[in-house]
């Protein structure tokens, strides 16, 4: 069978991917936040770059992120009488700024749930950015008219293009914070970026428009906090141009600051992404007392039984269940092409002449790595799969999740039955194990090794699930059977590997791998570090 368009659409654009606590007065003609319980402090909780993640993927040792966690924190904040007002800076409904059309079901969905749970959990401002418009202008005002919170922009062309505040004002006493939104045209798609002003003609009319409202520049009780879509090196030539700027809460470039950049008095913060961490700005409310503070709230999993029961816990196992639905019906559009092309040789196939090699990686995570897909009900997604198996995206290998195991049988109703009554088989295998990396190498040696019995029993031909023999090295797809194969040279192969390996653990994956800088961005590899953990997973090189 030939390869379809569609199907080389698909695999290019799949490369592209891989990644009530206030209420509001919503008063047409004002932008002012009131009804708000008075204290002495009065903070701002923002988030940016959540990139669509409902839920941590699993991928990291300590997971990060996810709504349940995020309610567990809002709940927390409660239960200490904390004033608050949850802001949002973009890059939140999808994970690029590209929706492939095989994808568009899934994503889009993901987009609407992501934004039904933070309607729940209680957002009240959001400012866009570039990947929320990932899938078209039209999609983008369709999602946000049942939102809950405001829109945020101050630099918006049309003024009727989608409903919107140009900015906001939150009173205190004889304090007065006002909040502006601004989004950098220039990180914009093309087709979007017309809708939009540069920012420094805007952010002159907006602050004409705060001090006819009474906004005083010099003023210590009175605080100007821009929430900018529009990376960090952006936000520093801003407050070098306006300097009375209190506070920038930034988005798009992914910075991780625990503290405060300083540019003269104006401070600038960012908190990474996917909702891993949420900033806290709390204002002094107090005379005689005046200073603000900024630190980092970790959402790590386990706050989430701060909120007892959990709402969101159910939401996100229906949203898997939805998620995975609508995954398959995808899958199932892709055409595939023929059997005619040879397949990868999975790991079954190397154990007859490589048996020490074969028994050090059943005492490896790798071999095991698709359990942890399971075991978080993300086995159809395949921004995880690609990662978690072998072969995706591949002629040699599959392209739909429910085709990563390969029976003998060619008749497709016997194929549906055999899936069926496999998968029930290694749940029962697998059961009880929730996490690979806890597991000893004893206890992965022995699963894996009842994982390759099933497959022996059940007349598996290819198995594509786990971290594989290929998904390290480079063979022929007739290896061992090829004259003349040709064999790269150590240094050579030993940079295929390492290629291969930071195409999964990446700086968001699998941040202690990298250097942090003072900014809290994660840039260059620790060398020794990767050396050691390449060795622990290096097979043997004795032979049979």
């Amino acid at each position: 069978m030939k390869k379809t368009s569609k199907l080389i659409i698909y695999l290019i654009v799949v490369g592209a991917i891989y990644s009530c606590t206030l209420f509001t007065a919503k008063i047409d003609d004002q932008s002012v936040m009131s009804d708000m319980p008075k204290g002495s402090t009065f903070s701002i909780i923002f988030s940016h770059n959540i990139n669509g993640e409902t839920h941590p993927c699993g991928c990291r040792h300590f997971p990060l992120g996810g709504l349940p966690q995020a309610a567990g924190v809002f709940s927390d904040l409660k239960s200490n009488n904390l004033e608050y007002l949850y802001v949002d800076i973009g890059d939140t409904f999808f994970p690029s700024v590209t929706v492939p059309k095989p994808m568009e079901k899934s994503l889009t969905f993901g987009a609407k749930n992501l934004l039904v749970g933070l309607n729940k959990i209680g957002l009240k401002v959001h400012v866009p950015g570039d990947q929320d418009f990932a899938a078209g202008m039209s999609f983008y005002k369709e999602l946000v008219a049942n939102a809950s919170f405001d829109i945020l922009v101050s630099n918006l062309k049309n003024e009727k293009l989608f409903k919107h505040k140009p900015w906001i004002k939150i009173e205190r006493g004889i304090n007065k914070i006002y909040l502006v939104g601004f989004v950098y045209p220039w990180v914009l798609p093309q087709e979007v970026r017309m809708h939009f002003l540069p920012i420094n003609g805007a952010l002159e009319k907006v602050v004409k428009d705060l001090e006819r409202d009474g906004y005083q520049k010099d003023n210590p009780f009175h605080r100007l906090v821009v929430l900018s879509h529009s990376g960090m090196q952006e936000d520093q030539k801003i407050a070098k141009k306006y300097p009375f700027i209190d506070w920038f809460l930034g988005a798009h470039s992914q910075s991780f600051n625990r503290f405060a950049v300083e540019e003269g008095k104006t401070k600038l913060v960012q908190v990474l992404s996917r909702n891993h961490y949420l900033g806290h700005l709390a204002f002094s409310l107090d005379r005689g007392r005046l200073k603000d503070r900024y630190k980092i709230i970790e959402v790590r999993v386990g706050l989430e039984k701060n909120l007892h029961p959990n709402p969101f816990i159910s939401f996100i196992d229906d949203h898997k269940i939805n998620m995975r639905k609508i995954q398959l019906q995808e899958q199932e559009s892709m055409l595939e092409s023929g059997d005619e092309i040879l397949k990868y040789n999975t790991s079954a196939s190397c154990v007859d002449c490589h048996a020490p090699q074969v028994d050090f990686w059943r005492k490896t995570p790798h071999a095991l790595a698709y359990q942890s897909l399971i075991a978080s009900k993300e086995e159809s997604n395949l921004q995880c799969v690609k990662c978690h198996s072998l072969g995706l995206d591949s002629p040699h290998g599959f392209f739909k999740a429910d085709d990563i195991v390969v029976f003998e049988s060619q008749d497709q109703a016997d194929v549906k039955s055999q899936k069926s009554k496999y998968w029930q088989k290694l749940g029962k295998v697998m059961k009880n194990v929730h996490s690979v990396r806890k597991l000893n190498k004893n206890k992965l040696f022995k699963l894996s090794k009842n994982w390759e019995k099933l497959d022996d029993s059940m007349k598996v031909t290819h198995n594509y699930a786990n971290v594989q023999c290929l998904n390290c090295h480079t063979q022929h797809l007739e290896h061992p059977f090829v004259a003349n194969e040709v064999v790269a040279e150590k240094k050579v192969k030993l940079a295929q590997m390492k290629k291969k390996c930071l195409q999964c653990h990446t700086r968001d994956r699998s941040n202690g791998w990298y250097v942090q800088d003072n900014m809290g961005r994660y840039g260059d590899l620790k060398a020794q570090d990767f050396k050691k953990r390449f060795k622990e997973v290096s097979c043997p090189l004795r032979q049979h």
